[in-house]
């Protein structure tokens, strides 16, 4: 019997410089080829991109105002999204209209903090399993998770 060898694609990464296997490498939806930078870094370049987003929406004034005031600026302008809003995200009403009858915890169960509680569904499918969260940790999670969803190395 003989032995082929097949040989294994690679691809030189343009962010960290290193060849890698083309599994190692995402595919581009817009045109089907592989992205210029390896998974490793564009994972790298994402933690990057949120830790430094959450540290200037905690620690900068200036810019937590301007982003208000934008969000402002947004829901003026869309108030029709708003309109059908109930209509269009039946599940999401539900598990908070049922998590309502869920008291709160008395600190945030990520910081520890005690005022500004919220509460957050991780999964609507799950409306009664909720966590307690202060408004500043809430907020940080929901711009976390739209910057995951938006990040298109």
């Amino acid at each position: 019997m003989k032995e082929t060898k097949i040989a294994k694609e690679k691809k030189k990464c343009t962010k960290c410089n290193l060849q890698k296997e083309i599994n190692c490498f995402y595919i581009r939806k817009d045109n089907g080829k592989l992205r210029s930078w390896c998974k490793d870094c564009i994972a790298n370049e994402r933690k990057k991109t949120i830790t430094e987003y959450c540290r200037k929406l905690r620690e900068n004034d200036e810019y937590r105002k301007e982003l208000n005031e934008k969000s402002r600026k947004w829901r003026i302008e869309n108030k029709d999204y708003y309109k059908n809003y109930d209509k269009k995200n039946p599940l999401l009403v539900k598990a908070r209209r049922l998590a309502k009858k869920i008291p709160l915890k008395n600190r945030c169960e990520i910081c520890k903090g005690k005022e500004s509680l919220e509460r957050h569904h991780w999964d609507y499918n799950k409306p009664l399993v909720v966590v307690t969260l202060c408004k500043r940790c809430h907020s940080i999670i929901h711009h976390k998770n739209k910057l995951y969803e938006g990040a298109g190395i």
